[in-house]
């Protein structure tokens, strides 16, 4: 009978927050009307998540979002575990999340005690993500051991992905130097020309010259 009754309360449950998400999840996903490319965010209610689409604009439906947690609060009964409430965001493991860019965010460090940079996705993760390091200071401050001596500098920025950012400077500088190489060469041939058209206009007045 209890086992009935604890199965009859999960059901209702998931039933009440069901009926609380917004009715525009349960659309697919439209980007739209217009030459615009902006990242915008819509739930796919087959896999419970937030995916990335790019939106022209002007149109579409609502369901369209700009955050992965804008996103599933409104959609997803997941919400409450993934984006809890206060400094509950704190205890959750770092996630970098389901798509493929890189921007620089802050998390908190379980072991560390403290928080740490890290590279965000830009969709997918949870709670525990942070725009700057005094907004992670400040929701995780009861986490935080300022007394614990930490030697090594953000791994996630210093370590792995320490290579993906050289490679980025690097290849911008790559790009640069092409480009001003090109500069110099065209250059280089407008003068080139310009010399030529100099000497063919004056040949024939110095040939003038010597037959006087």
């Amino acid at each position: 009978m209890r086992g009935l009754l604890v199965t009859l309360f999960v059901v209702l449950t998931t039933l009440q927050l069901s009926s609380a998400l917004h009715p525009d999840c349960e659309l697919g996903m439209d980007e739209g009307q217009g030459e615009g490319r902006g990242f915008r965010l819509f739930y796919n209610k087959t896999m419970d998540q937030c995916q990335p689409f790019s939106y022209k604009g002007s149109g579409g439906n609502g369901n369209r979002f700009f955050t992965d947690r804008m996103c599933m609060s409104n959609c997803s009964a997941r919400a409450a575990e993934l984006y809890p409430q206060g400094d509950a965001a704190c205890a959750l493991t770092k996630d970098f999340g389901l798509c493929q860019n890189h921007f620089l965010m802050y998390y908190y460090h379980q072991q560390k005690k403290k928080c740490k940079s890290f590279f965000y996705s830009g969709c997918g993760g949870n709670g525990n993500r942070f725009v700057d390091i005094q907004s992670c200071n400040s929701t995780c401050a009861s986490y935080i051991d300022d007394t614990l001596v930490d030697e090594d500098d953000d791994e996630d920025i210093n370590g792995t992905d320490a290579g993906l950012v050289a490679g980025i400077v690097f290849g911008c500088l790559g790009f640069v130097i092409l480009i001003a190489v090109i500069v110099v060469a065209v250059q280089s041939n407008k003068t080139d020309k310009q010399l030529q058209a100099t000497t063919e206009t004056e040949r024939p007045l110095q040939e003038t010259i010597e037959m006087e």
